[in-house]
């Protein structure tokens, strides 16, 4: 998909707008997770494809709201739009394709969504190409990069010959309208601030309530406002900053006004060491004020999950804080008004990519773990603060540099393991869990069940420690080598019995009923 892209933007036209947005990139199990990475407008082929080479697709499908979205910034019940949707899976996030594109189509002004699906079987491809047909659009099924490529291709033409033949030459601003055209500042005598703007025009005065009525709006970088004579309040806002100014309508009034943000722009990375490559992915950034109110917080202005995130923000000092898994930093930054500040915060952190094992040698083992991992210094209280878990089979913790401890839980097994984290290296580590398995059940039993798994030696009181349980028919145990007495009652009748549990080994138990 990317080299398709690629190709694509090789020969596109200056001439032609364009928009690009993704889902499922940032997190996992989030049908929200949709971004518009290029707003439309007049296309930089290398910020499309850089935006391209930076999405990691890790979460849900929300194809349908994406496509829905994509259709409101281009205000497809005011202008004819065209959205081009590129998917190798189908709806997961409880939407109908098939209905969002009847509906766009139905109430857009000349709506078209054109569809290619890629590596999709016959199925797959049906539940996407109403989309398409129910907006007028093409469906194009794709099996390789080449077919991608030329799919994509066919679907552009299409929408360049669509966009070419409705197309109008633009109307004149009537030379009598009254109004007055804006542009906003970074700071006085600029720079000008190009996209991602957003302004509202309300009228000065408030109602009996206390609101003014808002009047007009735009998305465009230099909004021309049409209003009747009178006095009005404009606010423009982009990131985390914003400028407002009064201005009056009349006959004299100038038709053109600068509004300056006093803002700057912060771009920052993280790298788990000095001179090391910024980290690509899972992060969380925070951008704070430095001043704290007096119940001792500070105000968030700003919050990102791009790799490498630039910030909007209103000239001033700021507090930036990292999250990378169980790993983070903190920088200040100083804003200057239209100026570009940078920040890098190291994290002194690495990898620890766990797996387990039964035994030493054996092959990693997955289902139902359960991982924990603690610092190893204790509190007052003998306790050690928990720092990240996990119940992925081969979890991966990006963590500060230093010792943990690492407690694994598989059924009725615990083990603890030290781990040591190197800054800026991955450590590839196998827990061996000196345990195995055993398998139980039981001839001559009826109704329900209740086993007993307890210690073969009694302890200092003369009973047996019970290790685990089960109410199961035919239960299954993860268990610590050693030995151990197995019991079951069902329907009055009773069964024990003694067996020694290997390390590494599966054990099948057939228990006798009397």
């Amino acid at each position: 998909a990317r080299n398709a892209i690629r190709a694509l933007m090789a020969d596109w036209s200056p001439g032609l707008e364009l928009g690009l947005s993704t889902y499922g990139h940032r997190r996992k199990g989030d049908c929200g997770d949709i971004e518009t990475l290029i707003p439309l407008g007049a296309a930089d082929p290398q910020a499309v494809i850089a935006a391209v080479d930076g999405i990691q697709p890790k979460g849900k499908t929300p194809l349908s709201d994406a496509v829905r979205r994509a259709a409101e910034e281009m205000k497809y019940t005011e202008d004819a739009a065209t959205v081009i949707l590129i998917s190798d899976g189908i709806e997961t996030c409880d939407a109908d394709p098939c209905a969002v594109g009847a509906a766009l189509a139905e109430s857009g002004v000349a709506f078209r969504a054109h569809v290619i699906g890629f590596d999709l079987d016959e199925k797959e491809q049906d539940s996407l190409r109403c989309l398409a047909e129910n907006t007028g659009g093409q469906f194009i099924p794709a099996g390789n990069a080449a077919s991608l490529q030329d799919a994509l291709g066919q679907v552009v033409e299409v929408t360049v010959t669509e966009v070419q033949v409705k197309a109008e030459p633009p109307k004149p601003e009537p030379v009598a309208a009254a109004g007055m055209r804006f542009k906003a500042l970074y700071a006085e005598g600029g720079p000008q601030v190009k996209g991602a703007l957003s302004w509202e025009v309300n009228e000065a005065v408030k109602d009996i309530d206390g609101n003014r009525k808002r009047v007009a709006y735009s998305y465009d970088t230099e909004p021309f406002f049409e209003l009747a004579p009178g006095a009005y309040l404009l606010s423009v806002t982009v990131g985390s900053a914003t400028g407002t100014v009064e201005f009056e309508i009349s006959a004299d009034s100038p038709r053109e006004m600068a509004v300056v943000l006093d803002a700057g722009l912060a771009a920052v990375m993280a790298k788990r060491t000095a001179g090391a490559e910024p980290i690509a992915g899972n992060l969380s950034w925070e951008v704070y004020g430095v001043d704290k109110d007096i119940d001792g917080k500070r105000k968030r202005f700003a919050y990102s999950y791009d790799n490498q995130p630039l910030f909007t923000l209103p000239a001033g000092r700021y507090l930036l804080e990292v999250t990378h898994g169980a790993s983070g930093g903190k920088a200040e930054i100083e804003v200057e008004a239209g100026k570009r500040a940078e920040a890098e915060i190291v994290l002194d952190s690495g990898i620890a990519a766990m797996s387990a094992a039964l035994t030493e040698g054996a092959e990693p083992i997955g289902g139902s773990l359960a991982w924990e991992v603690f610092e190893t210094e204790t509190d007052i209280d003998g306790k050690r603060s928990r720092v990240t878990y996990s119940y992925d089979n081969q979890p991966q913790f990006f963590l500060h540099a230093g010792e943990y401890l690492v407690v694994l839980k598989r059924s009725a097994s615990t083990t603890e393991a030290l781990i040591a984290v190197e800054a800026g290296q991955r450590a590839e580590i196998i827990v061996d869990m000196a345990a195995g398995i055993l398998k139980a059940r039981a001839e001559g039993a009826g109704g329900s069940m209740s086993w007993e798994v307890l210690n073969a030696e009694p302890g200092i009181d003369g009973k047996r420690a019970r290790v685990s349980y089960s109410y199961d028919a035919q239960p299954e145990w993860t268990l610590p080598a050693g030995r151990y007495v197995v019991s079951l009652k069902s329907a009055g009748a009773t069964g024990s019995t003694e067996v020694e549990i290997g390390a590494g080994k599966r054990h099948e138990l057939v228990l006798q009923m009397q």
